[in-house]
């Protein structure tokens, strides 16, 4: 029994020692990961914030790219409602100049209805 034991103790002790030896195997595979890791990490980050830098460039110049159309499509508004105007106005002056000489054949062609209207009576009377 006494060898059964010593057998046992034997086989527990080679179990525990390559327990030992695969945790410490595991342990140097993860430290050497780690280090790995430790060594990219920081130029995974500087990539990272390069890449952004990057963006936030391009956007800024997309951004004042659609800001500058924005600026000239308000400024051809303005233009174009400018114009607009000067049109409306030149319009409305030429009406208004049509309407006047139009008054003012309407008010001679009156008179002179008047006239032919008292020259007409007064021959209605004479006779």
């Amino acid at each position: 029994m006494e060898k059964d034991n010593r057998e046992l103790s034997e086989k527990i002790q080679n179990i525990k020692e390559s327990i030992g030896l695969g945790n410490e195997k595991l342990i140097a595979k993860f430290e050497c990961k780690n280090q790995k890791l430790s060594k990219e990490l920081p130029d995974c980050i500087a990539d990272i914030k390069q890449v952004k830098d990057n963006a936030d460039k391009e956007f800024s110049g997309v951004r004042d790219g659609f800001d500058s159309l924005v600026s000239q499509f308000n400024e051809q508004i303005v233009q174009v409602t400018g114009n607009t105007k000067e049109i409306a106005k030149e319009h409305v002056h030429e009406v208004d100049q049509k309407l006047s000489k139009v008054t003012c054949d309407v008010v001679i062609n009156k008179e002179r209805s008047d006239e032919r209207v008292a020259k007409l009576e007064a021959n209605i009377k004479a006779v």
